[in-house]
């Protein structure tokens, strides 16, 4: 697999090259088998049709890892002229799909060829329909008399600071709504919607920002409203469970937009014999079922009955979106959300590292100074020796930068001393997080270190999702480094359920009442989580974690402007900017700093609306500002820290995850081959280097290679399908070989836990899952692409899916699949530790640049099976 020989194998063109007139290679038609590794055994006819005799020296199957291999070994033969030879042969079935493989007639007189095709096809493959058109009855309001439900929580009488409602615009509703194709044209929708919302055309500016994103915003709660109306029901049976009414829907847990706890239905009966509505809200959910409380009175009479059903989404997160877009421009002004001048600060806190100054000289240092000037009734020798006793005490009177992680590289260390300096407050410092290059370390040791060092601070540190949010409570938690009530966890009522059992103590509801004027006092859980504490409780906390769209209802609390000195926020390139404004609007433009951790070259925000991507909602507040001076990237100015001004940002560049060759591919690819393997293949003891070993059988045929692939390229050339009830696309073939790889990595001892495996279209997913379920096998993690980002695995398994040009350009331009999104790939591409094995089309995927960047470097190190490539 490893050498240039079988390199010019495997790239060998689909067609036939017969160097010698009348000698002739009859073949099957085509060799079909229903499953892999079947056996087929098959015959290849040679015929000498000249007037001399031929000695055939060899008869060969000359590519690597080929399917096809010679039962009767011919060397030597003399095939006289007018009759046959009959070589006997046997294909045992690698790839699902289509492939081909290549027989090879070597003479005295020259080389005869002929390749064979084959079709890997199970009997059971259904014939899969065009996706149908959905339903587009979209409401707006609801009418009627509505009969309110019973809320989780009951809404406080009195909120110190409450937020807008900002009503959905009806006549962006009606023109966005008319437009009924499953994907809409994004063109058409812009040049109507330009007529009433000039600013989607324009770049974004100070002047426009509110009308911009408050826009972009109302398009994406449409695009909700349309995606939510697919768990519309026409007849809906609810189910009595305790003091709930549970409502089934299929696939739950799978679909996209979730309906989440706090959202509400809108039931009516079904056949029109009463007006009335009822008001059910969601107060738990569960795999394919809804928890609900109606009014009461539903409860005691419901017998059964037909209804229709109605989903309607909490707007409390867009209003808070909304919400933080007004304050931005408020709070922080142009200066901060438009930067365009360096203004350098006095350090915030002056430290010394191994007796060596790591602050500014124009500070207490000046005044030492100015003292020893001052001091002239002493002698020249007086004066050096006071001099020198001065800056002694001064040295030794500047706080320690001791580290609490010392494993720490030294890019990582470099961020924290660049943010403890914070020279260039309050405009944002950025930690530039390649995939495993430990910036959530870095961020939690920055948060650590400010703790120690600025001991009036206090901390707000986001994330986008819960998830996150864990994540870095949960390793700060771990340092053993705070004391009792130095951190909260602040939670949203709808995830109090969801929150991790060692995180429960430290975690809390608020109460968002006016304090003093709620009767209720704060319950404390049985896992340790507290319901409802008050502003004063919550402004106690050195550190308080919350997810972005969680630390809005701080402000609604009352929470002022500057309470919190350090807003620090994890996976920032993740979240769109009016997510990121909601925590950053508490800063104080004069004294606080702001500290954004994240990649902007892995996928960014989820945006449901496709024209609200288009036109800015789902470029992060890092990008934007990664395009803009100072924070652009100046490889002349500054050649030493990867081209960026080490006060506005730092890169990390060791990476911990991947194996030297994985790496290699991504840092080229994306982050100009900056990036530092920590790990190494050559140690034979290390985990890796042991689990290679063990799928040796899998990855080479030949024995003697001693540096096993950490990538493999499977080729298969399939046909991609959609079923009528859904717009995702799933290609059989390559699911076929995704199960067959994971079947091979059990039997060879590996566990589910080791596996990721990852494809652009959900339909996939769900294919290869009920491909596992159906062989009753552990299901190892599989997922879309979005679902793996910040995950990794010690194996991962790509199946890209497309086999058909014809759809290439609609997955471009609904922004689908691995073909022309850099970012997509980028995640994927860098999940696995050990090995990455891709299934797929190669020749349709080489049209894209980055695609075939991939295939080139995969062909280069040998390591490509599978189909015929036909590029040059």
């Amino acid at each position: 697999m490893n050498t240039k020989k079988n390199l010019l194998k495997n790239s060998v063109k689909n067609e036939s090259d017969s160097k010698i007139d009348g000698i002739v290679i009859e073949k099957p038609t085509c060799l079909k088998l229903e499953k892999l590794k079947e056996i087929y055994k098959f015959s290849m006819i040679i015929r000498n049709n000249l007037s001399d005799d031929v000695k055939i020296t060899k008869v060969e199957f000359p590519k690597t890892n080929s399917q096809c291999r010679i039962l009767s070994v011919v060397e030597n033969f003399l095939l006289k002229s007018g009759e046959i030879l009959e070589v006997q042969c046997e294909c045992t079935s690698m790839h699902m799909g289509k492939s081909q493989e290549y027989f090879l007639v070597l003479t005295e007189k020259g080389e005869v060829n002929e390749w064979i095709d084959i079709l890997v096809e199970s009997n059971s493959r259904q014939t899969y329909g065009n996706y149908q058109k959905r339903n587009t009855n979209y409401k707006y309001q609801m009418n009627g008399n509505i009969v309110k439900g019973e809320r989780i929580a009951a809404p406080p009488r009195f909120i110190a600071v409450k937020c807008l409602n900002y009503t959905l615009p009806k006549r962006l509703f009606d023109v966005v709504t008319k437009y009924t194709n499953s994907f809409l044209d994004v063109a058409l929708l812009k040049e109507d919607l330009s007529l009433i919302k000039p600013c989607l055309s324009e770049n974004l500016t100070f002047n426009n920002y509110l009308d911009k994103f408050h826009t972009l915003l109302y398009l994406e709660e449409i695009q909700h409203v349309i995606e939510m109306s697919s768990y519309d029901q026409d007849y809906a049976v609810f189910i009595p469970n305790n003091e709930f009414l549970m409502l089934e829907i299929e696939n739950l847990s799978e679909r996209r937009p979730s309906i989440i706890v706090g959202d509400k239905i809108i039931a009516k009966d079904s056949y029109g014999h009463s007006t009335t509505e009822w008001e059910g809200f969601v107060h738990k959910t569960g795999a394919k079922h809804v928890y609900l409380k109606f009014s009461p009175v539903f409860h005691d009479t419901y017998n059964g009955e037909d209804y229709q059903i109605h989903v309607v989404a909490s707007r409390s997160a867009i209003r808070r979106l909304h919400q933080a877009v007004d304050l931005s421009v408020k709070n922080l002004g142009g200066e901060l959300l438009f930067p365009s001048k360096i203004k350098v600060k006095e350090p915030q806190v002056k430290f010394s590292l191994n007796g060596v100054s790591k602050s500014s000289n124009n500070g207490c240092r000046k005044e030492m100074l100015k003292k020893i000037m001052e001091y002239n009734s002493k002698s020249p020798l007086e004066k050096e020796e006071y001099k020198e006793q001065v800056l002694k005490q001064s040295e030794e009177n500047m706080l320690k930068l001791e580290w609490y992680n010392e494993t720490l590289n030294r890019y990582q260390k470099e961020a924290v001393k660049n943010v403890l300096l914070g020279e260039t407050r309050p405009m944002p410092y950025i930690i530039f997080g390649p995939p495993g290059t430990g910036k959530t370390v870095t961020l939690v040791e920055c948060i650590l270190q400010i703790l120690r060092l600025i001991p009036s601070s206090r901390l707000l540190v986001t994330a986008p999702s819960n998830s996150a949010a864990d994540l870095i409570a949960l390793r700060l938690i771990e340092t053993g480094v705070l004391k009792p009530g130095d951190l909260v966890r602040y939670v949203s009522f709808s995830y109090v359920s969801s929150v991790p059992e060692a995180l429960a103590p430290f975690s809390t509801t608020g109460d968002l009442s006016i304090e003093g004027t709620n009767t209720r006092a704060p319950r404390i859980l049985q896992n340790g989580l507290t319901l409802g504490s008050t502003v004063s409780v919550l402004g106690r906390h050195r550190i308080t974690v919350s997810t972005c769209s969680s630390a809005g209802a701080l402000y609604a609390m009352g929470f002022p402007k500057g309470h919190f000195s350090h807003i620090l926020i994890d996976e920032a390139g993740q979240a769109m900017e009016p997510e990121i404004m909601i925590p950053l609007v508490f800063l104080d433009s004069s004294t606080g700093q702001a500290v954004l951790a994240g990649d902007p070259l892995q996928l960014g925000p989820v945006v449901l609306s496709k024209l609200s991507e288009e036109c800015g909602l789902y470029e992060s507040y890092v990008e934007r500002l990664l395009n803009r001076f100072p924070y652009v990237r100046d490889p002349i100015g500054f050649p030493d820290t990867g081209g960026y001004d080490p006060r506005f940002i730092t890169k990390l560049l060791c990476n911990y995850r991947s194996l030297p060759s994985l790496l290699k591919l991504t840092s080229t690819l994306f982050y100009n081959d900056d990036l530092i393997p920590m790990l190494s293949d050559e140690d034979g003891g290390s985990e890796a280097v042991v689990l290679l070993e063990k799928l040796r059988e899998i990855l080479v045929t030949d024995d003697s290679i001693k540096k096993l692939p950490n990538i493999v390229f499977h080729g298969i050339n399939g046909e991609n399908f959609q079923t009528p009830d859904s717009p995702s696309w799933f290609n059989p073939s390559e699911a076929s070989q995704v199960f067959f790889y994971i079947n091979e990595l059990y039997r060879l001892g590996l566990k589910a836990g080791d596996i990721g495996v990852i494809s652009p279209y959900v339909k996939q997913v769900k294919e290869i899952r009920s491909l596992l379920n159906e062989a009753e096998f552990e299901l190892p993690r599989i997922g879309s692409v979005e679902e793996f980002q910040g995950q990794e695995f010690n194996i991962v398994i790509l199946s890209t899916v497309r086999s058909s040009q014809e759809y290439i350009n609609s997955d471009i331009k609904h922004s689908l699949g691995f073909v022309s999104s850099p970012r997509r790939l980028n995640v994927a591409l860098s999940r696995a530790k050990i090995l990455l094995i891709i299934v797929g089309n190669p020749n349709l995927l080489y049209g894209d640049k980055y695609w075939q960047s991939v295939i080139n470097y995969v062909v280069k190190e040998g390591n490509f099976i599978g189909c015929p490539l036909i590029f040059e």
